[in-house]
């Protein structure tokens, strides 16, 4: 379950990061009022595909990930039988 939780935690970063990077690609663009420099435009093009690239990467590989442990988590207590973690003695 542990490793569930962390994936979801990435799943969150990885989520904030999807809808984060273009706010601030917008807000980069709207506050450049200078002439247009093409050596900054392709280097933040370069510098937010990248990224949101990464982003989009992590968040279905996590989100597969999940799944994935889900599905083994619910294999092995059909085989083995439920186990309840947080038992008291």
């Amino acid at each position: 379950m542990k490793i569930i939780q962390e994936l979801r935690r990435d799943l969150k970063i990885y989520t904030a990061g999807i809808i984060v990077l273009p706010i601030l690609s917008i807000i980069s663009y709207m506050f450049n009022n200078q002439k247009l420099d093409y050596n900054f435009l392709t280097f933040f093009a370069l510098f937010f595909g990248l990224f949101f690239t990464i982003c989009v990467i992590g968040f279905f590989s996590a989100k597969k990930a999940i799944k994935t442990y889900s599905q083994l988590i619910e294999k092995s207590q059909k085989e083995f039988g439920e186990k309840n973690e947080n038992h008291r003695i």
